[in-house]
């Protein structure tokens, strides 16, 4: 067998009976540490044993307890080390004035004095247990092991208690011995009465233990994440495979929440315990946000639906809390992005309904004056020309809408043939040089002398070229500059549309390209559209098998756009910008 790594149970008994440091210093829990293979964890072993072990020094203090122990005095571990053990155990006088827990000092002492280990096959003892009900006092029947524990100089520095709780196999002989004196059955009826009580009794408990790994397997199988705090201190008591994930450590129980996750105690959350355990009343958490820090030491946020569900013990104090929750990190993200598209959404039926309203009034005032000048040929010219311009603005934005709208449900149709795109872009250039020309800014084109042929549709391509120098004239002041410039590079066709304008921000730049997505408006800019041109066009090169990406050194510092489509033929002497 191994030997123990740490600080386990008897090691600590003997620093204590050999120094006699105050009781605090022998209570005090060590952090849980994966022993190495081959290496028995004592201190684990003593801690977590179902059955009660307790270590005693010369003067019958206790120096070491563990849970199963306190649990019979409905008590602490902290509570107990250090008292006497025949104050916090003292028993009771029998009829014929003989004391409980004569027996047991007796057997104690015999242990330090010869050495060897000393048994007690049944005593009686009398305990006080705390109820709901109040105080509550019990006959139990023990069989106790008392094991001396030696130093290295052969010493007995302490005795190691173990006890076994056989009060139903008392009760058993007892109930039996009365059946057997009122029936005069034999001892040998007897004793198989006994064997057979006892026999249930070992089945009950194999049920019991068997019901108790089911219920291990559960809550670590669980899909979502537990665990359960004791103490004022909220010590780990157990924890879920998922709260490991969760929180990306292990090896923790035993350890304080505070000491686990330092990060959270300004968050918030250790104030909702306390709350719990003060009151009683369990608290359900839903995506609450917690930041946790990660493996590099920075913190992550996480969204969590919880309950922070009080365990309430005999006495109707709250002695531990239980944690479960999901990790709704996820959700969260869904649902914001969600609120985020529907004001998206709003914002472009607002936009649309001021587009398509703006065109009215002209439209009216034409009208009007085709009414009262209709013998006058320059008015009706004019009024004439003024509808023909609102319309062709009205249908533009009609015929935007209907190719999103086709696009998004996979219905748009592409001529696909031969194209060059250094034509579409020649196209779209000249559909914007009267807005262009409007806002005095200086373009530059460099485009190469050869074609650059590939598969495409070339008025889609013209339409795509044509939204983003649209979008670079108008997000950029009066009297910028624009460059357009065309190369060849990895067999892709790559055209350049960089502005000198109000550039755009780092969080707009990945969802640039999404529905209904615009730059904030500025006061020498607030005709930005109905922000789908950028979907649209991203849509449209996709299409095609091509790419678009969007560039920017932040805001005021201009934007420049790559559309990159694969080629066939490539065009000499075209090569990519340095």
């Amino acid at each position: 067998m191994g030997s123990s790594r740490g600080h386990c149970p008897l090691e600590i008994a003997r620093e204590v009976a050999m120094t006699r440091p105050p009781p605090q210093c022998a209570t005090r829990r060590f952090p849980r540490r994966r022993p190495e293979p081959g290496v028995v964890d004592f201190e684990l072993l003593f801690r977590q044993s179902p059955n009660p072990y307790m270590v005693v020094d010369r003067d019958l203090r206790y120096v070491a307890v563990n849970d199963a122990y306190a649990s019979i005095l409905s008590t602490t571990v902290d509570a107990l080390v250090g008292r006497r053990v025949f104050d916090a155990f003292p028993g009771e006088v029998d009829n014929e004035g003989r004391a409980q827990a004569e027996a047991v000092r007796r057997s104690m002492l015999r242990a330090f004095e010869t050495g060897r280990p000393d048994m007690l096959a049944l005593v009686p003892f009398t305990i006080e247990r705390e109820t709901a009900s109040g105080r509550a006092v019990e006959v139990r029947y023990w069989s106790a092991t008392h094991t001396p524990l030696f130093d290295r100089d052969g010493w007995v520095y302490a005795v190691l208690q173990h006890t076994t709780d056989v009060t139903e196999v008392e009760r058993n002989r007892a109930e039996l011995e009365a059946v057997r004196q009122e029936r005069g059955a034999t001892p040998e009826q007897l004793w198989q009465g006994v064997v057979s009580r006892a026999r249930a009794v070992q089945d009950a408990n194999s049920a019991l233990e068997a019901q108790r790994r089911h219920m291990q397997a559960l809550f670590a199988q669980a899909p979502g994440f537990m665990a359960v705090l004791s103490g004022e201190d909220y010590r780990f008591e157990i924890a879920n495979p998922a709260y490991e994930a969760l929180v990306g450590k292990r090896d923790f129980i035993g350890s304080r929440l505070v000491d686990v996750l330092p990060e959270i105690a300004e968050q918030g959350y250790i104030s909702l315990l306390d709350q719990v355990r003060e009151t009683g009343r369990r608290f359900v958490g839903r995506g609450m946000e917690v930041h946790i820090v990660g493996a590099g030491g920075e913190l992550h946020p996480r969204f969590v639906d919880f309950v922070y569900q009080p365990i309430v013990g005999d006495d109707g104090r709250v002695y531990a809390i239980f944690v479960q929750g999901s990790d709704v990190t996820d959700r969260e993200a869904a649902l914001a992005a969600l609120r985020d598209a529907d004001q998206r959404k709003d914002r472009f039926l607002a936009t649309l309904a001021h587009e398509l309203r703006n065109p009215l009034a002209p439209i009216g005032t034409a009208a009007t004056l085709l009414r009262i000048a209709h013998d006058q040929p320059s008015r009706v010219q004019e009024a004439s020309a003024i509808i023909e311009r609102q319309v062709r603005h009205v249908t533009h934005l009609v015929n935007d809408l209907l190719d999103v709208s086709r696009v998004t449900r996979g219905l748009a149709i592409l001529e696909v043939r031969e194209m060059d795109l250094a034509r579409s872009l020649r196209e779209a250039l000249e559909q914007i040089a009267p807005l262009v020309a409007s806002k005095h800014h200086a373009l530059h084109v460099s485009l190469p002398d050869a074609p650059v042929m590939l598969h495409g549709d070339p008025a889609r391509m013209t339409q795509v070229f044509a939204n983003l120098l649209s979008n670079a004239a108008k997000y950029t002041p009066d009297g910028g500059r624009i460059d357009v410039r065309c190369f060849v590079d990895d067999e892709r066709a790559c055209i350049d549309i960089e502005d000198n304008g109000i550039g755009l921000d780092a969080a707009l730049i990945p969802h640039v390209f999404d529905l209904f997505v615009q730059a904030e408006p500025t006061p020498d800019r607030n005709d930005g559209g109905l922000g789908i041109g950028l979907a649209l066009a991203r849509s449209l090169v996709h299409l095609q098998g091509g790419s678009i990406e969007a560039h920017s050194a932040g805001l005021g510092k201009g934007s420049r756009f790559r559309v990159c489509l694969p080629v066939h033929v490539n065009a000499p002497g075209a090569t990519a910008p340095a």
